[in-house]
């Protein structure tokens, strides 16, 4: 997991990947053991759980709090960005058009949302 990649979000009886995660951390502490994620244009979330399986283009995520199961994380690519999930924002087709790499798009999202 990469702190500063920007991944789509596959939730559990999901067909298709349905949302954004920026800020990816795993926590583990006596207060709270799971994944803390930004997603653009709406809020932080905090979910209790472990991540099961890592990869080099994302991870899998089992929540043991919100909609339980395995979610999977899949890393943004320019190229996926553009063909795909600029469809999960608002502003997604005007980000897709600014960018020129995968590193400056990662770059637009954290600089436009800082972590929090």
């Amino acid at each position: 997991m990469n702190s500063t990649a920007v991944y789509a979000i596959k939730f559990i009886g999901d067909k298709d990947f349905t949302s954004l995660a920026c800020h990816c951390q795993l926590w583990d502490n006596p207060d709270f053991k799971g994944l803390c994620y930004f997603t653009p244009e709406e809020r932080t979330h905090m979910i209790k759980g472990e991540v099961t399986k890592e990869s080099g283009v994302g991870f899998k995520f089992r929540s043991d709090g919100y909609a339980p199961g395995e979610w999977e994380f899949k890393a943004l690519t320019l190229d996926n960005f553009r063909k795909e999930y600029h469809k999960l924002m608002i502003e997604g087709e005007k980000i897709a058009q600014i960018v020129r790499s995968t590193e400056e798009l990662y770059n637009w999202f954290n600089t436009n949302y800082p972590a929090p």
